[in-house]
């Protein structure tokens, strides 16, 4: 039977652990609706003052989904972070998601939050959605989640498997096993009598190996 230091560990992350995830992560996943089926998606991201942003292209999924909503439409966004198979961390955001191109309706519509989510897309790719270096120019199409909700959990492994301390670096977690000295043989001729041989042997003492009297 196992005791609780031999399983695994899980707990929720509170909010600010979660946004902190998401701030220090740049690529995620984007999960919506699509007629009768949920769509996923990766979506390079900024997670910044509630609000998620990024950028897609006309004529794709995400893209042709919006426009059958009034103005947003309700996704989940996912960032994880794995270490191990009971070490890692997962952040879900559910909201709002907003799509418009620059000077559009929707973007005259609710201009200052536009703005406010194109700079700090920006702090990502300065020159995005500009005609001065833009890496991706054909992702003309900005996207914004309104974070309505954050929960997130993490897995820790047992503590037994807990990594070793600092001092332990470099060292095996179990002592190496010894292989058995090889004795040495040598002749011994006693005086006023026939050669014999006299068998040396290798004793392991806490301060290191000594040899044995021959015997």
């Amino acid at each position: 039977m196992c005791s609780g230091d031999d399983e695994p560990r899980f707990r929720l992350l509170p909010g600010e652990e979660c946004e902190s995830l998401l701030a220090r992560h740049r690529v995620g996943r984007i999960a919506f609706a699509r007629g009768n089926r949920v769509d996923i998606i990766p979506l390079h991201y900024v997670f910044a003052d509630g609000v998620l942003c990024g950028r897609t292209e006309r004529g794709t999924r995400l893209e042709r989904t919006s426009r059958n909503f009034a103005n947003a439409w309700p996704a989940a966004f996912e960032v994880d972070e794995v270490e191990g198979l009971f070490d890692w961390r997962s952040v879900v955001v559910h909201g709002n998601l907003h799509a418009a191109t620059p000077g559009d309706a929707e973007w005259q519509r609710n201009k200052p939050d536009w703005e406010m989510a194109l700079r700090s897309f920006r702090t990502l790719i300065p020159e995005a959605f500009s005609d001065d270096g833009d890496p991706t120019p054909f992702r003309g199409v900005l996207i914004r989640l309104d974070v309505a909700a954050i929960s997130g959990r993490e897995a820790s492994p047992p503590l037994g498997a807990l990594p070793l301390p600092p001092d332990f670096k470099g060292r095996s977690a179990r002592p190496a096993r010894r292989r058995p000295a090889t004795p040495a043989v040598r002749e011994v001729r006693p005086p006023g009598g026939p050669p014999r041989r006299a068998v040396h042997r290798t004793v392991f003492s806490p301060t290191g190996p000594r040899p044995s009297r021959p015997g």
